[in-house]
C-alpha cells in the first residue's frame, strides 16, 4: 500500500489535467544553465509582454537529488530495467513496453536540505525553501517569498506526517496569519477519507471541508501498473461549496477528467471536462479543457533534447467573457 498522501492534493489526478497553466499573450523566451551541481542561472525576456528577468537557482541536493530514486518526474514508479546481459532481446522489448504503473499518492520524504528557487531583479523577488527530515514520518518545510510587491512578502511553515494508513499536516502562514490542519486516512486500498479545519485571524473567521477519494486500478492488468479511475468528492459546509471530480486513464498515454462544482447558497454551478495525452516515446504531449466559467484551453508541449516549445490558447464560450489569448514560450536549458 502506497499511503493516502496529501488531503491538500486529494483533486490532483483531475486538477492535473483540468488546471493546466497558460502563457501570457505574445511570445517568450527563457535560458537556463547550470553553473555547477548547486547554482543555476536564468535570462527571460518576452515579446509584447513585460515578463524581461534575470536570476538565479539554487538546490543544495544538487543534480543527483533524485538519482537513487526509483521513481519519474512525475512520481510515478518505473519498471525495473533487466540486468546487462541477463535477458535475450524479447525480455528486453518485453521491459520496454511495460506499463507505467500509476502515481503512488503517499508523499517522497527525501533527505533535508536548502532550495532557492529563483531571484529576478525585475522586481526584486526572492523565494526560498527550507526541508529538514525529522525522522522516518515527520518532517518540517520552512519557505517564503520576499518581494517590493505590496502585500506579497510572506512566511510559511508546515510540519507534515506520514504513513501507509495515515497523513497529517500543521501549517501557519503570515499571509493574512492563517494556522491550518488537514489530515487524510486511508480505510482501504481504495477508499481515503479526511478533513481540513483552518482559521484566519485577519478575517476572524475559518473554514472546515470533509472529502473522500475512491481509486482503483483495473483488475486484468493490476500487476502490470494498471489503469486507474480515481472519484473524489469535497464539501465545505461554512462556504456552501461541494465539488466531485471523475478521472479516468484510457490508456497509457491518455487520461480524461470531468469535474462539476456547486454552490448550495447561490446555486452557482461549473462542469468542467478534459483530457491529456501524453505518449511515452513521443516529444509531444496535448491537454485540453472545457468549462462552462473559463471556456476552452489548449496546451501544447514539444521536447527536443535541451529544446521545450510551449503553446497555449484559451477562449471563453460567453460574449461577454476575457478576449481570447495565445501565448508561447521557449525554454532552453544546458
Amino acid at each position: 500500500m502506497d499511503g493516502p498522501g496529501d488531503y491538500s492534493e486529494l483533486r490532483s489526478e483531475s486538477d492535473d489535467i483540468l488546471e493546466f497553466p497558460f502563457f501570457r499573450s505574445g511570445v517568450a523566451f527563457n535560458l537556463t544553465k547550470r553553473i555547477n551541481p548547486f547554482f543555476s542561472r536564468s535570462l527571460g525576456f518576452s515579446l509584447d509582454t513585460k515578463q524581461n528577468n534575470f536570476g538565479f537557482s539554487y538546490d543544495s541536493a544538487g543534480d543527483d537529488a533524485d538519482a537513487d530514486s526509483d521513481a519519474d518526474a512525475e512520481g510515478r514508479v518505473k519498471p525495473a530495467a533487466p540486468a546487462t546481459g541477463s535477458a535475450d532481446a524479447t525480455e528486453i522489448a518485453a521491459a520496454a513496453a511495460a506499463r507505467v504503473p500509476p502515481r503512488p499518492f503517499r508523499r517522497n520524504f527525501q533527505a533535508s536540505g536548502f532550495v532557492f528557487p529563483g531571484n529576478s531583479v525585475d522586481y526584486t523577488r526572492v523565494e526560498g525553501e527550507y526541508s529538514h527530515r525529522l525522522s522516518r514520518r515527520f518532517r518540517t518545510t520552512f519557505s517564503g517569498i520576499s518581494t517590493n510587491e505590496k502585500d506579497a512578502s510572506h512566511l510559511n511553515s508546515f510540519l507534515l506526517f506520514d504513513s501507509q494508513r495515515f497523513s497529517g499536516c500543521l501549517s501557519y502562514t503570515t499571509d493574512e496569519m492563517t494556522g491550518g490542519a488537514n489530515c487524510l486516512w486511508a480505510v482501504n486500498d481504495r477508499v481515503a477519507v479526511g478533513g481540513e479545519l483552518f482559521y484566519t485571524h485577519e478575517q476572524q473567521s475559518g473554514g472546515l471541508s470533509v472529502g473522500a477519494r475512491y481509486a482503483k486500478v483495473s483488475e486484468e492488468e493490476e500487476e502490470e501498473g494498471g489503469l486507474r479511475t480515481v472519484i473524489t468528492a469535497i464539501l465545505n459546509p461554512v462556504m456552501g461549496h461541494f465539488s466531485t471530480t471523475y478521472t479516468a486513464e484510457a490508456s497509457d498515454a491518455l487520461a480524461m477528467s470531468a469535474r462539476l462544482e456547486y454552490n448550495l447558497h447561490n446555486q452557482n454551478s461549473d462542469v468542467s471536462v478534459g483530457l491529456s495525452y501524453d505518449p511515452a516515446r513521443s516529444p509531444y504531449s496535448i491537454k485540453t479543457r472545457l468549462a462552462s466559467a473559463d471556456g476552452l484551453g489548449v496546451l501544447l508541449l514539444a521536447s527536443f533534447s535541451a529544446f521545450t516549445l510551449g503553446v497555449s490558447c484559451s477562449a471563453p464560450l460567453r460574449a461577454d467573457g476575457a478576449a481570447p489569448e495565445i501565448g508561447a514560450e521557449v525554454t532552453y536549458q544546458h
